[in-house]
């Protein structure tokens, strides 16, 4: 056979159904190590345990105004014609009043967020008051525990709070402070070696005159994989050169847990990199193609637990292969669900969409937002970059999906930090 029938065979996509990849995912794929961490630097890593209330929150009945607390019993039939007359105690620290037992017909001021004295169910905001001398003048009544944040309102002792494979928010860590949490058990971020291939590339801007590319998706796909919670432990560029992609990709599989290489995947002649990984490391689980549009070359392998995923490098193959396979692998190996997980919204459609291609494909489509309208832009070509600075999000298009009408409900989703929801209306 010769040479060129031989690379021909080799370059033969079996294009997968992501389903089936996903259940390879789980099958090949390690997730990181558990590590515990002090809770002050936990920011962006996914918890590796339930997390429960360790106590009543608030400890105390609070007060939610600055005002008398009182019982309710004593100024139930106050009115404008009648107001109550109550004593107050004085020499009360107002942050401390639950250090006071509160007797019939007393009174003692509170501020906001600080404990009742014990006894006092009640509270009335300075400001429906009259004070004069010694006594506190109630005008009206209100109701029982009117206020008050009573104990354990907030998180009651044991409650969950969150669960195991939740991500923390900067909210999130601060609730874990508020509860008086410590130390927590979170995954370690995983180690990504992230590489661009091709001799066309320089790592600085596009430059006309001598037609030499910038690595313009790695800056893309680095800052995405870091947002989502990722630690880039090796970054290069590489060229259209076998022995060099076997020799980087090698130094880091130890190492890394997730290997990404851009470009070298494609139907064209300089496919190198799966098929040089393929034949240096023989893995026995591997894909060569998925049945995703853009990015219908995604392909890769699995050695030792790890996941290499070898990615076309124009722009929407870029984006798609982000939001399909690198991302939800990535939040996999943190102890995450294996899917695609973004925030969507149901918006009507205003422009019937027509596809008659990769019908049998998830298939990614940019979308630009109107109001609580929203049409599907035209990608024109996988090289195109005002498809993407168009949208407002993506939708994606489940394989047997022809034809979408006008008026149809479609979902449409937004992939931080691409997409920051800019068009939808806060209120």
């Amino acid at each position: 056979m010769s040479k060129e029938y031989l690379f021909a065979l080799k370059k033969i996509y079996h294009h997968m159904d992501l389903d089936k990849f996903y259940q390879l995912v789980r099958e090949h794929v390690k997730q990181t190590r558990i590590i515990e961490l002090d809770v002050r630097e936990s920011l962006n890593h996914v918890l590796a345990e339930n997390i429960y209330s360790p106590y009543d929150r608030p400890l105390f009945d609070l007060s939610h105004a600055d005002g008398f607390a009182v019982k309710y019993d004593d100024i139930r039939n106050a009115s404008e014609d009648n107001p109550v007359k109550l004593r107050i105690v004085r020499n009360i620290n107002s942050r401390k009043a639950n250090d006071y037992t509160l007797k019939n017909g007393e009174a003692i001021f509170v501020e906001t967020g600080y404990p009742l004295p014990i006894g006092a169910d009640t509270v009335i905001p300075i400001e429906d008051t009259i004070v004069e001398n010694e006594y506190v003048y109630i005008r009206k009544p209100l109701p029982r525990f009117s206020h008050v944040f009573p104990r354990g309102s907030d998180y009651s002792r044991g409650e969950q709070v969150f669960s195991k494979g939740t991500r923390i928010t900067p909210f999130i860590l601060k609730t874990l402070l508020d509860l008086g949490v410590g130390e927590i058990r979170v995954y370690d971020k995983p180690r990504v070696a992230l590489f661009s291939v091709g001799d066309e590339l320089v790592d600085e801007p596009f430059d006309p005159i001598n037609w030499r590319l910038p690595t313009s998706t790695r800056f893309l796909e680095k800052y995405a994989i870091e947002y989502y919670g990722g630690l880039i432990i090796r970054e290069d560029k590489l060229p259209d050169d076998p022995k060099s992609i076997v020799e980087a990709v090698s130094s880091v599989v130890g190492e890394a847990d997730i290997i990404v290489t851009i470009g070298g995947v494609s139907m064209g002649p300089r496919d190198h990199t799966w098929i040089s990984l393929y034949e240096a490391f023989k893995p026995q689980h591997y894909w060569r193609g998925l049945k995703m549009h853009p990015a219908r070359s995604t392909s890769g392998l699995f050695i030792d637990g790890k996941s290499i995923i070898n990615q076309p490098g124009l722009h929407q193959s870029s984006l798609s292969a982000l939001i399909l396979v690198i991302t939800p692998v990535l939040n996999y190996v943190q102890g995450q669900i294996l899917e695609p997980r973004y925030p969507c919204i149901n918006l009507s459609l205003m422009n019937k969409y027509v596809e008659n291609k990769y019908i049998d494909h998830y298939r990614v489509r940019p979308v630009k937002i109107h109001g609580s309208k929203c049409e599907i832009i035209d990608l024109k070509g996988s090289y195109y970059l005002s498809p993407i600075n168009m949208s407002d999000g993506f939708t994606v298009l489940k394989p047997g999906t022809r034809e979408i009408n006008v008026g149809d409900n479609i979902r449409v989703c937004f992939y931080e930090p691409i997409h920051k929801i800019y068009n939808i209306s806060a209120i």
